[in-house]
């Protein structure tokens, strides 16, 4: 990624005014005009021009062979926070993407935020996209920046950016609505029983009662009309049992009885990565498979389950999905018009989209009837841009008059254990500081805020630390606790764990989970 960082030194415009890149918008009294300066392509050809009627875009790429490039244009920040930025008539055509973004420097030119505002792929085009944003209060200066991984021709003819008005009207309407339920996913992990309970009963001591799970069609009906829903009757009897349940169950995967592909079918580029190749599936040749797929499960679990979310990530290639935009929509309304006629109660929830671009077509192509809330994986790199994430998803659907419940399905940080990953920090420490100050900001917004995880090996996300034969609480899980009110240092009921130091191999060891009534109060 050392690529993203080779930009050429923009030019620097104040933004008290309307700006407009591009003649397609009128300017008007109050707005102006600049040419799109730097480049820094790598290969192929970037063509960075000023549009004029009947002239080039105002900004264009060519590439013969999959390049990849920058352009971008420095804006000072004056202070208004919140921005609307509108798109005219991009595209981009044979292979590759095409993004803009906004970063945010603070005074001393630290990157902040990073808010991607729009994008496209492969031979996707549209003619207008509107993106609203609130940036950082530490921001001091943006900077506008167009990247390409293409290959072909790529345009966008013009933007324009205005301030946008928040209103305490609208406010009102952006703030979580009841008490906060507290949650994380992974609450059953372990497959050893007494560890199970051992970890399920601290989870419920930190006040951690809620969490999301999934149920993958692969595995539920592996073979056609043969149904095994064993293990989502299980966690749900197992989470009862302790005072906890699971708000949302998100509905995952294809078999390739359904679809008629398997991993064999993936590029040869594709294939060439065993672990990603292995969760890959693909859209069902029928589509009335699917619908009785959702129709047995949601009759199965009637009552039981609050809200389905309609399948993890499915913009993202790792987690499996090998379809299109137009493919999302078809799991997405045949699976809301069966649970709606199966289970009225129950709610139907868009998928977390890793990237903004399935959000804002599908309230744009006005599907926002198909669902009653939308999940997000707000993951950032500081608290900050956790809740500038949450809070854009919610100025899009508002600007779009198509407001709905924001669910927080999953949010985390980690000490260090996937260098690569979302939300890398130092040591478990600075992992706590920066969940505790994330997660209050997001129950701000959201009813619902989950953890993302309950129990992991090594440094990673964790609440808890698989010790193999043992679990340690960490830092966050504490933290945790005091922030959903179940571990008050001034409570009057208080709880510990004791556990042996250390057990040779094969050695059995006790932990014992202790609370200790300080009160003289029953």
């Amino acid at each position: 990624m050392a690529w993203l960082l080779a930009l050429l030194a923009p030019c620097l415009v104040t933004a008290a005014e309307p700006l407009i890149y591009g003649s397609d918008f009128a300017a008007g009294p109050s707005g102006f005009s600049v040419q799109w300066t730097g480049s820094g392509q790598l290969q192929g050809r970037l063509d960075p021009t000023r549009r004029d009627p009947g002239g080039a875009p105002s900004w264009r790429t060519e590439a013969p062979v999959l390049s990849k490039g920058t352009v971008g244009v420095g804006l000072q920040v004056p202070a208004q926070r919140t921005w609307r930025v509108e798109f005219l008539a991009a595209a981009t055509i044979d292979q590759g993407s095409l993004s803009a973004n906004l970063q945010c420097f603070d005074a001393a030119g630290k990157q902040v935020d990073w808010i991607t505002l729009t994008g496209i792929r492969n031979s996707e085009a549209f003619e207008r996209q509107t993106a609203i944003v609130t940036v950082p209060a530490a921001c001091h200066r943006l900077n506008l920046l167009f990247l390409h991984e293409m290959k072909g021709t790529s345009w966008i003819a013009a933007v324009r950016i205005t301030p946008f008005e928040v209103t305490p009207a609208m406010e009102a309407q952006l703030r979580a609505s009841g008490p906060t339920r507290w949650g994380a996913t992974g609450y059953l992990r372990a497959s050893d029983p007494t560890l199970r309970d051992t970890g399920a009963k601290l989870l419920v001591t930190a006040g951690v009662t809620h969490t999301r799970l999934g149920l993958d069609w692969r595995r539920a009906e592996a073979t056609y009309g043969r149904f095994d829903l064993s293990s989502l009757q299980e966690s749900l009897a197992s989470l009862e049992r302790y005072g906890a349940r699971a708000d949302v169950v998100f509905l995952h995967g294809t078999p390739t009885w359904a679809s008629g592909k398997s991993p064999e079918d993936l590029s040869a580029e594709r294939r060439a990565q065993p672990w990603l190749a292995q969760r890959a599936f693909f859209p069902p040749r029928d589509w009335a498979d699917w619908e009785r797929f959702v129709r047995v499960v949601v009759t199965a679990f009637k009552g039981r389950v609050p809200a389905w979310e309609i399948m993890n990530e499915p913009d993202l290639w790792s987690e499996g999905f090998c379809g299109e935009y137009e493919d999302y929509v078809q799991y997405l309304t045949r699976a809301s018009r069966v649970i709606r006629e199966v289970d009225p109660r129950a709610k139907v929830c868009l998928a977390a989209f890793v990237f903004d671009v399935w959000l804002k077509q599908i309230m744009a192509d006005g599907l926002a009837s198909h669902y009653d809330a939308v999940c997000i994986h707000p993951y950032h790199s500081e608290p900050a841009g956790t809740l500038s994430r949450a809070r854009k998803a919610q100025l899009q659907m508002l600007a779009a008059d198509a407001l709905k419940p924001l669910l927080i399905t999953e949010i985390g940080y980690q000490s260090g254990g996937w260098k690569e990953g979302p939300g890398v920090k130092a040591d478990e420490a600075a992992k706590a500081a920066a969940g505790r100050e994330a997660l209050a900001a997001l129950a701000t917004v959201s009813d619902l805020v989950t953890w993302y995880t309950a129990i992991e090996k090594g440094n990673m996300y964790g609440l808890l630390r698989d010790g193999t034969d043992r679990y340690d609480p960490m830092p966050i899980y504490f933290d945790y606790g005091r922030l959903s009110g179940a571990l008050r240092e001034d409570a009057p009921v208080v709880a510990s764990v004791e556990a042996p130091a250390r057990l040779a191999p094969g050695q059995a060891g006790q932990v014992v989970l202790r609370a200790t009534n300080r009160s003289d109060q029953p």
